[in-house]
């Protein structure tokens, strides 16, 4: 298929000329999704069944115009403009140069004569657009950001795309957000080129020949999250009277004293990085939290609590509760979900994973976790529901292990083939306080959020708490000060524990375990066995699906669900038992065309579509998956 213009106004080679432009000769690979549009709800375009692909580029150069060929009449697309290293996962710093300096300009410009861009986009929606300065030099990966988002300050409109991992609309295609769809469309070319040196002067960056010298205020990488002190003009005398105040010495009523210094700060009209400076330059704070780290971790941990936005559909009383806006949840609707699992974990969720010992739930977890922190299929072939979503990138995991040694975690991670993992924060056997204490449950809440962990999976539960296991006090206490906040941040939680002796009972224990949670589910087949299946015990939500059958597989360990779209029945063994000569006929013709193309059996979704598509079929993302399950569960063709 060959289009250049059509009476749409799609326009496939002026796409391909701006990416042309934009990725240049860098080798690596290009990324690029597309989404389709679900009706306007409360006035507001929801994107729905978002899908990104990676390419590599320059060499497939001729596939990435086929995929924009392909979807241009029916989604929206959007690429990134960075070439990244890696075609598994695209994270912030993993771009392989950075030639522009981007703008995603959404709210109006107070100050747009500031600086000349090179490059000019409408977006498609009236008022915004994407404004690209050339920087034939290039840009540090650690001087970006603060690059992004001093052009945003400069300009007075500032700037939603901070980072080299975003998307951005692709000039030549469609905004389906509106009606009748609209055109991103290139408006201005200028021949403006900047250097480092000119963009840092113009936009207030201060200049270094060190990569690793920062903006005052801005977010060391390297880290965590610790921001440059700087001097406030001035400290109010009643800040330093509350430094002067003699140290609590508990760790709860320390964090508490923080967390009112913190807010001291704020209304004083401080920002982060003054308010930091106030505590870490006064002698006394340090020498109380004993190393000047710990205290930063702490003030940024107080002010991401003290400013959280509580999202639409809320707002506080005289008091300062936040209360449920009712009125306009119920216009706005239900939202579709995001699944981290299909089926089986719901983003922002608490769920618990049992089994007795041996089964390899703590493999299973492991396995999920480094593939959400790579932005990748969190678990081949489980199947999400018509409307719903899955990540769009990669997520930080945050993995408390106090069962398994280093030795232990490493030599898994080798047999399951992977690098990149730097979302994914390890800490095995950690020296941590009983998380079901006030102290022990505030220090851990602060490390999650020092992380700025979005998963949280805690191996084993019985290893981080010091109440007695029959006891409902001990959980209750464990939600209180540990898993209530952090379920307030949106923080989703995954903890693993054992079974007793009859395991249709689920967790062994107090039964108060099992009150708490969204989902719970049981894993139940042999031990050794590389086939067993997760059978859900308890449902909140009503959305998880009865049973996901899962396969173990090896060189590479991995896992995979055997759902061929829906709940799959129980065997009446009670083992899993499944069938796979005979194919769904709703997806033989796609089998067919997959095993033409000369695919391996357990080829993933980027290859599996691409063949669909070359074959002249369409597939939507829940055939596409029925088609891979199947196949990884037949195994080669015959």
């Amino acid at each position: 298929m060959t289009v250049a213009i059509t009476d749409e106004g799609v326009d496939i080679d002026l796409a391909m000329e701006h990416l042309d432009l934009i990725l240049g000769e860098a080798k690596g690979y290009a990324w690029l999704a597309s989404c389709g549009r679900a009706e306007v709800v409360n006035g507001k375009p929801k994107m729905i069944n978002w899908q990104q692909e990676s390419f590599a580029w320059p060499a497939e150069r001729d596939d990435v115009r086929e995929y924009i060929e392909t979807h241009a009449m029916t989604r929206e697309l959007f690429f990134c403009p960075f070439v990244h290293r890696s075609g598994d996962s695209k994270r912030k710093g993993a771009s392989v140069e950075r030639q522009w300096v981007v703008v995603d300009q959404d709210r109006p410009m107070t100050n747009p004569g500031a600086l000349r861009p090179t490059l000019v986009v409408n977006s498609g929606t009236p008022g915004h657009s994407h404004l690209y300065y050339s920087v034939p030099e290039g840009v540090e990966v650690d001087k970006y950001q603060a690059f992004a988002k001093g052009l945003g300050e400069c300009l007075g409109c500032g700037n939603d795309k901070t980072t080299d991992e975003g998307f951005l609309r692709l000039p030549g295609t469609r905004n389906l957000k509106h009606d009748p769809p609209t055109l991103c469309e290139v408006v201005e070319r200028t021949d403006a080129t900047y250097t480092q040196q000119g963009l840092s002067v113009a936009v207030n960056v201060r200049p270094s020949a060190h990569s690793h010298d920062r903006v005052p205020g801005a977010q060391n990488r390297s880290q965590g999250l610790q921001f440059e002190p700087v001097k406030p003009a001035v400290v109010p005398r009643s800040i330093k009277r509350a430094l002067r105040e003699e140290d609590p010495g508990d760790g709860t009523a320390r964090f508490k004293r923080t967390m009112r210094l913190v807010k001291e700060c704020q209304e004083a009209g401080m920002s982060q990085a003054e308010a930091l400076w106030v505590l870490t330059n006064h002698e006394p704070s340090v020498a109380k939290f004993q190393h000047e780290d710990r205290l930063r971790g702490q003030v940024v941990a107080c002010w991401e609590m003290s400013t959280r936005d509580e999202g639409p559909g809320t707002h506080e009383d005289e008091n300062g509760l936040s209360l449920l806006d009712l009125d306009d949840l119920l216009t706005r609707g239900i939202e579709p979900v995001e699944w981290l699992v299909p089926q089986v974990f719901q983003r922002g969720g608490l769920y618990q994973v049992v089994s007795y010992a041996g089964m390899g739930k703590s493999l299973l977890m492991l396995d999920i976790s480094q593939r959400l922190a790579r932005g990748i299929e969190a678990l081949p072939g489980a199947v999400i529901p018509d409307g719903d979503s899955t990540p769009s990138k990669a997520l930080t995991v945050l993995y408390i292990d106090g069962e398994n040694t280093q030795r232990i975690i490493m030599s898994r991670l080798q047999e399951m083939d992977v690098r990149g993992l730097n979302r994914l924060k390890y800490a095995s056997m950690p020296p941590l306080l009983p998380l079901d204490t006030e102290r022990g449950g505030a220090e851990f809440v602060a490390h999650v959020r020092r992380v700025q962990a979005e998963v949280v999976v805690i191996d084993t539960l019985s290893r981080f708490v010091e109440g007695d296991e029959n006891d409902a006090a001990t959980y209750a206490a464990l939600y209180r000060y540990a898993l209530a906040p952090l379920r307030a941040d949106g923080v989703t939680i995954i903890r693993l524990d054992h079974t007793g002796k009859d395991q249709s009972k689920g967790a062994r224990g107090s039964s108060a375990k099992n009150t708490d949670v969204d989902g719970s589910w049981i894993i139940q087949g042999e031990k050794n066995s590389s086939r067993f299946k997760l059978v859900c015990d308890k449902d909140r939500t009503g959305d998880l699906a009865s049973v996901v059958p899962i396969r173990r597989t090896q060189e590479p360990l991995g896992h995979a669900a055997t759902m061929l779209g829906g709940d799959v029945p129980t065997p009446s063994d009670g083992l899993l038992d499944l069938d796979f000569t005979e194919v769904d006929e709703g997806i033989r013709p796609l089998v067919e065309a997959v095993d033409d193309a000369g695919l391996d059996h357990d080829a993933g979704r980027v290859l599996v579509a691409r063949a669909i598509n070359k074959a002249g079929l369409k597939a939507g993302t829940e055939k596409t998956q029925r088609v891979i399950a199947y196949r990884k569960a037949r195994g080669p063709a015959l």
